[in-house]
């Protein structure tokens, strides 16, 4: 029997995803030759014995390097194929018989026979797009990923090399090019023969037309053998998601159990390989630029009439002839100094005027383009500072690329005048977020101390307004108290405009949830004349950087009782066994919140059959699908942990925490830690991490606290990566959470002791706070 011939199409920066598609091909193929194309622009180590590598290929009037900056090399070497196979795979190799060309993202798990038996000289095969359910007639042309060819000539890859060449010159500068571009006008008929098979045919685009069921001993496909499956797309340090990059899954894996096996399965090989996320790639040897969209974008922009000027552009330059004139490319020897100059170009940055390198970044950030909507003329300084200071700490901005530094512009010191006694209170007033309880709280402790108080209501913010709430435009008393993050303050000031902070005393009321501020955060203090932190944790963090004074000036940490009535625990959803709540906002960033830390905990904890129940409460899942993905994979195999994302109104709410045996939250870090104090208020004992706001209302005698270590935060997140939170101790949390299981009486004495220590944040003693601290900064005036 003569070897199946394979070609798997890869880069040098994908090894894991390489040797786990070889190995899958080997497993159902032991004899089976197989050659790796190494598709990048330039390679700067040396690949695989035997291995093709297109690098010097001339496609048409351009360089395959070329069609890498324009496409990425995984799509350049799909669109080059008829010049790999033409010139660059023996002859002898198809004397052998059909070649299979397979992306490294296939995995392969039954034998090739099916495409080799279907592929004949002249009319190669591949996978069908779709398949009529009623005609089980193919449509929408091919799947990408896997062809089977007989020769490296014929209709087909003549069609192919037109094709590539036409979009290189009909590439404009607006608009993505899509993975499927090639694939799905493939012309079937005479020249391919297209596969329908569903066990052929599975694949991101797929999953929600193909029913898959089994485990690691074998998977079927529409109750047939698994043959074929394309993970392009797919990371495996996130097996729950298996989706097309930047899109939602077709079909949520929660919904099917087979196809989260066969992910997870997926997931294993890779990592067992050695996988790292190490795809980001660097234009050639000029490190620190990094290649968007956008850019590739833009180069096909002048790619376009390059090809599109040549009436001979399916053959190469004649010898003599004169070559066209292309533009600089970094993976040819001697033109990354020519590109950085064309990026650092005005010429042609018809968006920003500034430099093509500054049209990229503004093409990539709506935010950008709605904060410097007058980017070529009042914003252009603005935007230019954005890209030296919060550009470059994004990552958006390189170096190398940076326009020069905007002149500083002297501004004029505003007058200040007298004003009445009294607060405007800015904040989120009609937000269910925590932000919006605590600025209704703030409001109650002004008007128990008998200040003047008039309100502003701010709303640009993610989380659903609970009612309207009257918006006062003017701020007529002397002091503005701010309870507006520090990384919304400037969206703030461009809404109201610099004039609402003029002749007034300010000061934020801060919230943030780690030690370290970013940059726009930190440019916040330039509004203000004061903090104020509802906790020490918060008061330390602001101090911290010594711009202004900073206060402790808590929040009332008060409640209403929700009444329970007899129906209440069944109508809520609870049973008779022990109940532990966590309630979160998926807003709020899940891994600081951290529900599968304790979810760990509780597993740890209990067995399925012990009689106790995990709720994990939570609101705004459908904004982050990946993360509630997430949270269902890992509850998977867990009948009494309970996912509830849906929102309950407040009574409710409540009414659910104090129907609760034990509220437990193994956060990272939090600012305040709202949630714990209202469980605090209504007799639910607590476990909580020992660390950040949540210790200014509880200690050892009042909650179950864990203790943990405090670690970098570290790359990844939303928040600074220099900055510190703790991983709590799962199996100190454990051991709580069974002790409050077995033991009534501790249960008891925790909900009294903790309802206690709460009335120290009264709203009478917080008014006498903040009436102290005015008085304070009115006879210092």
């Amino acid at each position: 029997m003569r070897p199946v011939q394979v070609l798997i199409l890869t880069t040098s920066a994908r090894a894991a995803w390489y040797t786990v598609a070889r190995q899958s091909v080997l497993r159902e193929h032991p004899e089976a030759v197989i050659r790796p194309v190494y598709s990048d622009g330039r390679l700067l180590t040396l690949p695989t014995e035997g291995s093709i590598r297109p690098q010097n290929l001339q496609i048409g009037p351009v360089r395959y390097a070329d069609l890498v900056l324009a496409w990425g090399p995984r799509e350049a070497a799909w669109a080059a194929l008829p010049w790999i196979l033409e010139e660059l795979v023996e002859p002898s190799v198809f004397a052998e018989g059909p070649v299979v060309v397979l992306s490294d993202s296939v995995q392969i798990f039954g034998e090739l026979t099916g495409i080799l038996d279907l592929a004949s000289p002249g009319r190669p095969a591949a996978r069908a797009a779709h398949v009529d359910q009623v005609t089980s007639l193919p449509w929408g042309g091919c799947l990408p990923g896997c062809l089977a060819v007989c020769e490296p000539e014929g209709e087909l890859l003549t069609w192919w090399k037109s094709r590539t060449l036409e979009a290189l010159s009909s590439s404009g500068r607006s608009g993505e090019i899509e993975r499927d571009w090639l694939w799905r006008d493939l012309p079937s008929g005479e020249s391919l023969t297209v596969i329908t098979d569903p066990a052929w045919r599975l694949s991101a685009t797929t999953t929600h037309e193909i029913h898959i069921e089994g485990n690691s001993d074998g998977f079927t496909a529409d109750a047939q053998p698994l043959v074929l499956i394309d993970m392009d797309g797919f990371d495996p340090t996130k097996p729950w998601w298996f989706s097309e990059e930047g899109q939602t899954p077709q079909l949520m894996l929660s919904e099917s159990p087979g196809l989260r096996n066969l992910t997870h399965l997926v997931a294993d090989r890779l990592l067992s390989a050695g996988w790292a996320d190490s795809e980001q790639e660097v234009v050639g040897p000029l490190a620190g630029i990094e290649v968007t969209s956008q850019m590739r974008s833009w180069y096909r922009a002048l790619l376009a009439p390059v090809c599109a000027a040549d009436p001979n552009s399916a053959r190469p330059p004649a010898s003599g002839e004169e070559r066209p004139n292309l533009p600089p490319n970094p993976y040819v020897s001697g033109e990354a100094s020519a590109f950085v100059e064309q990026l650092l170009s005005a010429e042609s940055a018809a968006v920003t005027g500034i430099s093509n390198a500054a049209d990229a970044v503004m093409a990539k950030r709506p935010d950008l383009q709605a904060a410097f909507p007058s980017v070529r003329w009042s914003d252009r300084d603005p935007f230019v500072h954005w890209m030296w200071t919060h550009g470059l700490n994004e990552g958006d901005s390189s170096l190398a690329l940076l326009p020069d530094f905007p002149r500083a512009v002297r501004q004029d010191a505003v007058a200040t005048g007298a004003r009445p006694f009294g607060v405007n209170l800015v904040g989120y007033l009609s937000g269910e977020l925590g932000l919006g309880v605590a600025a209704r709280r703030m409001i109650a402790a002004i008007e128990a101390a008998e200040i003047p108080c008039a309100t502003v209501s701010y709303d640009r913010t993610s989380s659903r307004q609970r009612q309207p709430a009257e918006r006062v435009i003017d701020a007529p008393y002397r002091y503005n108290l701010l309870l507006i993050t520090p990384d919304q303050l400037p969206f703030f000031v461009e809404d109201v405009g610099p004039g609402f902070f003029a002749d007034h005393y300010n000061i934020g009321l801060w919230y943030w949830e780690t030690d370290v501020l970013t940059p726009r955060q930190i440019s916040s203090f330039a509004w203000v004349d004061e903090v104020w932190g509802a906790t020490q944790y918060l008061c330390d963090v602001f101090d911290a950087y010594g711009r202004v004074p900073v206060r402790h000036v808590p929040v009332p940490l008060v409640f209403e009782d929700p009444q329970i009535v007899a129906g209440d625990r069944e109508r809520l959803g609870l049973d008779d066994r022990f109940t532990v709540l966590f309630s979160f906002d998926f807003l709020s960033v899940v891994e600081r919140k951290n529900p599968i830390g304790l979810i760990e905990a509780f597993c740890k904890a209990f067995e399925p059959t012990d009689g106790a129940r995990l709720i994990l409460k939570g609101i705004n899942g459908e904004m982050f699908p990946d993360k509630l993905e997430q949270l269902l994979d890992v509850i998977a195999d867990r009948p009494d942990i309970d996912l509830w994302d849906t929102y309950l109104s407040a009574r409710d709410r409540l009414a659910l925490v104090k129907l609760a045996d034990c509220y437990a939250s193994l956060h990272r870090s939090e600012g305040l830690g709202l949630t714990m104090a209202e469980a605090m208020a209504l007799g639910t004992p607590v476990v909580a991490t020992a660390y950040s706001g949540n210790l200014d209302f509880m200690d050892d005698t009042t909650a179950l606290l864990v203790s943990g270590t405090e670690v970098l935060i570290g790359d990844g997140h939303l928040y600074p990566a220099e900055g510190h939170w703790m991983n709590p101790d799962v199996d100190v949390a454990a051991a709580h959470l069974r002790r409050l299981f077995d033991e009534v009486e501790l249960r008891e004495q925790i909900g009294r002791d903790s309802s206690e220590a709460l009335r120290r944040f009264s709203v009478q003693n917080v008014a006498g706070l903040i009436s102290a601290r005015l008085e304070e900064l009115d006879a210092g005036q």
